[in-house]
């Protein structure tokens, strides 16, 4: 009987089951791989939007000549329209006369935003027997536009500051000279007792973005 030796050396034996353990690992592992599920989750976002507010309210000045009265709103020209207190009594000038008011403006509680002034003007016919011999916001006079200028001629910006929470912000002052004419019978003619005028002012103001 003949005998047929193992000739495969014990080191190539151990190599073979090396290699034989490492490739069914790695398959194994491949198929970890594969079946493993993933964690998902899902967030969400919005937004809330809506309009601010912008309002003006004005006053004239107070019976005792030291600040502004009590502030409203004054929209309507027809039915609303700021009525002002003068110096004097406007309807019993003599030629020549001066009448000097404030007018005071500032924004509302309520209002959402600052403003700026764009322009100030106003509807009278110099002839009529009065004219308007000066006119300045926060002490800066308008041009031929209407709009505040320095004493360069430069456009500036005059703010109507935004208040605090539930107050309504500071106030600028207008100040308004308003002079009879020199003209005895025109005077006469024109803004006797019977012939009274009026000068209406418009101020238009806008709000600024923060």
């Amino acid at each position: 009987m003949t005998t047929i030796e193992n000739t495969v050396a014990p080191e190539s034996r151990r190599r073979r089951k090396v290699l034989a353990v490492l490739a069914g690992g790695t398959v194994l592992g491949v198929g970890a791989m594969v079946t493993l599920a993933n964690w998902t989750d899902t967030n969400w976002a919005d937004g809330i939007f809506g309009g601010g507010t912008y309002q003006i309210e004005s006053a004239t000045v107070n019976s005792d000549a030291t600040g502004p009265g009590t502030f409203s709103t004054q929209n309507n020209q027809a039915d609303d329209t700021l009525e002002l207190v003068w110096d004097a009594d406007t309807t019993n000038a003599y030629p020549g006369q001066e009448f000097e008011s404030t007018w005071y403006v500032r924004v509302t509680e309520d209002t959402t935003y600052s403003g700026v002034v764009e322009t100030l003007t106003y509807v009278g016919d110099d002839h009529d027997g009065f004219y308007v011999d000066y006119l300045a916001v926060d002490g800066y006079q308008l041009d031929g536009n209407g709009e505040p200028v320095d004493s360069a001629g430069d456009s500036v910006d005059v703010i109507l500051p935004q208040g605090p929470d539930n107050e309504a912000g500071s106030y600028i002052e207008i100040d308004v000279v308003v002079t009879a004419t020199t003209d005895e019978e025109d005077l006469a003619a024109t803004i006797g007792s019977a012939n009274h005028q009026t000068i209406t002012w418009t101020l238009n103001t806008a709000s600024v973005p923060d």
